[in-house]
């Protein structure tokens, strides 16, 4: 009686487990030196032949044979810091996530991460921290510390199938089928987050119509799906600081000036408003409160040369006629009147010695007290003034 497949009693070897025993003894028989490697030790050499650097990661990720050729392969990975040195670790590559995060990887947006295993815990891990340095004795002696039961250890066999998988994939050849296809998957990557915005927009639609119908099953639905797509969804980056202009820099610039120059006007006022306090206390301590020289008692203002030259001839005086005139008031007075001086105007030197023009007949008769009062009214009499000449 024939036994069919599905009634094969337990213990009977069937046909692929007799091609599957008949290929390893070809093997075994073709290859005699490997089997005596399998119960030897890993070294960091066995583990540096199968080290993925970044440089490689970035020649390979493009290619259809990424995930083939980094799934079990090794990478160094920056895991943290200490003491403010950074920390690195041996990780074995398990396998590759297609969705996670954008993140910036040789100059281009992805969302590839790869699974990288330490101490049987593994989680996805981004492209951009694999370090291109070689493997170093402190990082072997600190993966091969773990214990057995905290590590999977790779056997040397699978070491150097690995390692002949990376030499061929790295000098393989693409061809055009390969280009269609690494094309392909960049328009899906460049798409990707415009096609999960699109999704997430029309799920928001929908809750919103579902929300009018209060049909809030339907609401709850919608939420959980805006919640997945949202995941998936890259995160906002903050928004880069816009850089001024050369003219909004100048303007800048000009503003700072402006508000530096009123802080220096205002400080300087506020040091004179000072000094002329301290000057008022003083003159108060000594009791000299007499007013300055310049300062005129009636708090008038005094002429000018200038004020003076504005001013009709009819309504200066013989002084301010001197002035206008550009002569010596007071060396005129004494050639005119050696011998009769004003009160308060010093004796000029020499005057005696000069011939003297006789004085009007009005003004020799005239007392004491007249000719002190009416001295400017004599000296104009005696001079001859064209006023046609102002």
């Amino acid at each position: 009686m024939d036994i069919s497949d599905e009634e094969e009693e337990d213990g009977q070897i069937s046909k692929f487990e007799e091609e599957e025993e008949r290929d390893r003894r070809l093997y075994d028989k073709l290859h005699p030196e490997k089997g005596k490697f399998e119960d030897e030790s890993i070294t960091l050499e066995d583990l540096e032949k199968v080290r993925l650097s970044r440089d490689m990661l970035v020649r390979l990720s493009a290619t259809p044979w990424f995930e083939e050729t980094v799934k079990g392969a090794w990478v160094k990975y920056l895991h943290g810091s200490k003491d403010g040195q950074p920390t690195y670790r041996m990780f074995e590559v398990i396998g590759v996530y297609k969705d996670g995060r954008h993140y910036e990887f040789n100059g281009r947006k992805i969302t590839t991460h790869l699974g990288l295993r330490y101490a049987l815990h593994d989680r996805p891990y981004a492209m951009d921290r694999v370090s291109n340095a070689t493997y170093t004795e402190a990082d072997f002696d600190e993966w091969k510390s773990l214990s057995k039961d905290k590590q999977s250890f790779p056997t040397k066999r699978e070491l150097r199938e690995k390692s002949a998988q990376i030499a061929k994939n790295a000098t393989r050849d693409i061809t055009e089928s390969d280009i269609n296809e690494m094309l392909a998957r960049n328009l899906q990557d460049k798409s990707s987050g415009a096609s999960l915005a699109a999704q997430h927009a029309r799920l928001k639609q929908m809750r919103m119509l579902a929300t009018r119908r209060q049909d809030w099953k339907e609401v709850e639905q919608l939420d959980k799906q805006i919640a997945d797509v949202e995941a998936k969804m890259p995160k906002k980056e903050e928004k880069e600081e816009k850089q001024p202009s050369r003219g909004e820099l100048l303007a800048e610039v000009n503003r700072r000036n402006r508000l530096a120059n009123m802080e220096a006007v205002r400080q300087a006022e506020l040091r004179e408003a000072e000094r002329k306090r301290r000057e008022r206390k003083l003159l108060a301590a000594s009791g000299a409160g007499t007013p300055r020289a310049a300062t005129p008692k009636n708090g008038l203002k005094p002429f000018s040369p200038r004020s003076v030259l504005s001013l009709p001839a009819s309504m200066l005086s013989f002084r301010d006629l001197c002035v206008r005139m550009g002569v010596d008031y007071v060396l005129l007075c004494a050639r005119l009147c050696p011998s009769t001086t004003r009160p308060g105007t010093p004796a000029t030197s020499g005057a005696a010695d000069h011939t003297t023009s006789p004085l009007p007949s009005s003004a020799a008769s005239a007392t004491p007290a007249d000719t002190s009062t009416n001295f400017e009214a004599s000296i104009i009499q005696s001079v001859e003034i064209d006023l046609g000449d102002f």
